[in-house]
């Protein structure tokens, strides 16, 4: 897949609720925005102006658990670059203007009334044209790869790769403003959002995962639109029993028992519809539901204690199989947290 299409979308003009609106930081020092900028995106970036006689900037910035929810406004415009580029999955709604993201020769761009979706460390630089108006979100791409593999039971292997342009005013639009609107809604001065982290990270989860049903990237055949799609429900079945009773016991053998097949006919279907083994399968499942519980901040157990209960009792093989999976060790995981 390519990082960058060369296209520009130029559907109809939308107008933003008021719930994701602002300001709440008005400059015209190109160093002031910048810094502000990478404080709303929790990355370093720089700004210059496009033009020498003059500059103004206006945000709004929500932080919606580890994802970022920022409302831009730049009536003169604005050229940004990234000092380190960093890995984000961000999604920008354009209300007005033109905005551009550039990978060398290449460019992934849209008017008023469109969005993008990319990862942006695979983009040099972002010119927003005068009177460039809109709402971007962005969350870290460790962040989305933990979605994608909390949604499917199973570790996510690779880093997403999407460069995608679309009409903010389709049906996968409208469901995102909604959410975008609900969030910056919930997160307002003394609003739930403030102090309930679970809903804020079922509420950045359900963005994340409408954003991917929507969309084509690498994972496209995860989410049923691809060679995946059309599943025996024997298969089906076997994974809906694995996710819903999978503990440290659970074998293959009481797997095929449950859906009524044999151990051959199960390895058969998972190898050829899953491209994994039941018995891989079993054991992908298992370390994310360790990892799950390494990042929950009310967790008390130990490591041992915790990969135990997922059926993992030698501890060389579980940290092998652990950073396998997610390339860091168990107790990087629980420090994270």
């Amino acid at each position: 897949m390519n990082a960058f299409d060369q296209r520009l979308v130029t559907p109809k003009s939308l107008a933003f609720p008021s719930e994701v609106r602002g300001p709440d930081f008005m400059s015209r020092d190109t160093s002031a925005t910048g810094s502000r900028l990478s404080e709303l995106l929790g990355r370093s970036v720089s700004a210059s102006p496009l033009d020498s006689k003059g500059f103004e900037a206006q945000l709004t910035g929500y932080r919606l658990s580890g994802a970022r929810i920022i409302w831009i406004d730049f009536p003169s415009g604005l050229k940004l670059a990234h000092e380190k580029p960093q890995s984000n999955l961000t999604v920008l709604f354009l209300e007005r203007g033109c905005i551009s993201f550039s990978s060398g020769s290449v460019t992934l761009g849209c008017r008023a009334g469109g969005v993008v979706a990319l990862d942006t460390a695979t983009s040099d630089s972002v010119i927003c044209e005068a009177g460039t108006r809109g709402l971007l979100f962005t969350v870290p791409m460790s962040t989305v790869i933990d979605v994608i593999g909390s949604l499917f039971d199973r570790p996510a292997p690779r880093k997403l790769e999407i460069a995608a342009a679309f009409d903010a005013s389709s049906a996968l639009g409208n469901a995102v403003i909604g959410l975008l609107a609900t969030a910056a809604a919930g997160l307002r001065r003394d609003a739930v959002l403030q102090t309930s982290s679970h809903a804020a990270r079922l509420l950045r989860d359900a963005i994340v995962a409408t954003l991917l049903e929507g969309l084509s990237h690498n994972y496209s055949d995860w989410f049923g639109r691809g060679p995946f799609e059309q599943i025996p429900w024997q298969i089906r079945q076997a994974l809906d029993h694995i996710a819903t009773h999978i503990d440290g016991t659970l074998t293959v053998q009481q797997v095929a028992e449950a859906v009524g097949t044999s151990v051959r006919s199960l390895q058969h279907g998972f190898q050829r519809h899953r491209r994994i083994s039941p018995q891989a399968h079993l054991k992908a499942v298992r370390l994310s539901r360790v990892r799950a519980e390494l990042l929950d901040e009310t967790s008390r157990c130990s490591i041992e204690e915790v990969a135990r209960r997922w059926g993992f009792v030698n501890r060389g093989h579980f940290a092998l199989d652990y950073r396998q999976a997610f390339g860091e060790l168990p107790s990087e995981t629980r420090r994270s947290r």
